[in-house]
């Protein structure tokens, strides 16, 4: 407790010395590094534009001293850094449900919900870091959190066209991707964690395998229109001892984590392209397979095959603001032989799909209005699936239908106030008295508003 007081103490006291009014132009040590403004970088953070896409592609080596009038790296010499690449970011929050959660108070606060470490930024000139470790008011614990570290090739060509390449290594595939379509930096940017439901049935590349594993490869972009990746994972549960015994990790099934046999590879193929100097688009897939010793390191295996689409839209208006659309659909297939072994499953063969759509207007860079619907439907399984109180499924069925609005205000560049709203029309497979209880779907719609500071 006097630890936790302690850091709490000393992010308000930072934080209060850094959101002086000013130029307000230092998010984080990104910002330092570069001599940028937030707005350079993000729409909305952590929401990239064209500048962070390329600062991201190059290893996040891009300072003040490689910068053009472009906002790209053309290469540069030796220079020792000038400031420590460290930040941190502060969130608290107010969650409320539109019916309390049996036995618990109908009211959530959190202060902090949660504090982020950042190692982020420049190392050497080809070699940058995005390193975070995470506080959390949930567990009153400090925990390793999604990080990504990458070499940045010196920038050649390729068929006379630019062409930058890079290596790779990450704990959360999806986050070393250059776009908000993916799901580790999909929107919502900023969610309940204590209070307040999100479907539990997810894809193996939609988060279950976020801080679980270890892995990296090599990514490529030509001609600042194809991108591409190709890279291999390992299970490495966070929080359990070594060597892996299998038996520890978050997983869809927590009683059977998922254990990677050999290595999960994963792939990315993405194309960008300005229509015009106000309209531009990317389209790509991306997908994930995943073969997994489930709750073990040895013996039947289980398979998951995880394809994906997804694509992104940006108008800028003739008044400078923008208009953003982001979605992204994903189909997994299983092979659950292991688990139907265990008892686990009712069938080999389950398929799970998930589809997500959010739009937002950006008012310059000071008032952001997001919209979206998010949707979850796949086999039912009576036995993956359980029907249980409160987070219980109906039938066996994974069906989960809603929408998330949110509106988000920035009094400085790096102070965040927002306010969401997610309701739910399908929770865990119906609409009224999913769990048994009594229980309904919009029973869980979700209020939650929070103060997100980035110094």
């Amino acid at each position: 407790m006097r630890i936790k007081t302690m850091v709490i103490a000393v992010a308000v006291t930072s934080a209060t010395w850094w959101l002086v009014p000013s130029n307000a132009h230092a998010l984080a040590s990104f910002a330092r590094q570069t001599g940028l403004s937030c707005s350079a970088c993000h729409s909305s953070f952590p929401e990239l534009t064209p500048v962070g896409r390329d600062f991201k592609l190059h290893a996040y080596t891009t300072s003040v001293n490689n910068l053009t009038e472009e906002g790209t790296n053309r290469g540069s010499a030796l220079s020792l850094l000038e400031d420590v690449p460290l930040s941190v970011s502060f969130q608290t929050s107010v969650t409320a449900t539109d019916r309390s959660q049996p036995g618990s108070q109908s009211l959530s606060v959190e202060f902090p919900q949660q504090i982020n470490f950042w190692l982020a930024g420049q190392i050497t000139p080809h070699f940058g870091t995005f390193l975070q470790l995470t506080y959390t008011e949930s567990a009153d614990a400090f925990s390793g959190d999604s990080s990504d570290v990458r070499f940045a090739g010196t920038e050649t060509k390729l068929a006379d066209k630019r062409f930058v390449w890079g290596i790779d290594a990450n704990n959360n595939p999806t986050i070393e991707d250059l776009w908000n379509t993916t799901p580790a930096f999909g929107f919502s940017y900023a969610n309940p964690d204590s209070a307040g439901f999100v479907p539990i049935a997810t894809t193996m590349i939609d988060g279950a395998l976020a801080t679980q594993v270890i892995g990296g490869g090599l990514y490529a972009m030509w001609d600042n229109h194809l991108y591409g990746t190709i890279e291999v994972y390992r299970s490495q549960h966070l929080g359990s001892a070594q060597p892996e015994n299998g038996t520890n990790g978050a997983a869809p099934l927590v009683a059977n984590p998922i254990d990677i046999q050999a290595v999960a590879p994963y792939w990315r193929l993405a194309w960008q392209q300005n229509i015009d100097k106000n309209n531009y688009f990317e389209i790509g897939t991306y997908g994930i397979y995943v073969s997994s010793y489930p709750g073990a390191v040895s013996g039947p295996t289980d398979s998951y095959l995880d394809l994906a689409a997804d694509a992104s839209y940006e108008l800028t208006l003739a008044n400078g603001d923008l208009i953003v659309l982001h979605s992204t659909y994903i189909h997994e297939m299983t092979n659950l032989d292991a688990s139907v072994a265990a008892g686990n499953a009712s069938q080999a063969n389950d398929d799970l799909d998930t589809f997500r759509l959010d739009v937002s207007y950006h008012f310059g860079n000071k008032l952001t209005f997001t919209a979206g619907p998010f949707m979850t439907w796949g086999t039912s399984d009576s036995l993956r699936y359980p029907t249980g109180a409160l987070t219980g499924y109906s039938n066996g069925t994974t069906n989960n239908n809603g929408f998330i609005v949110q509106a988000a205000y920035w009094p400085w560049q790096n102070f965040e106030i927002g306010l969401q709203y997610r309701g739910f029309i399908t929770f865990n497979g119906a609409s009224s008295n999913y769990d048994g209880t009594g229980r309904n779907a919009s029973d869980d719609n979700t209020f939650y508003g929070f103060i997100w500071i980035n110094f």
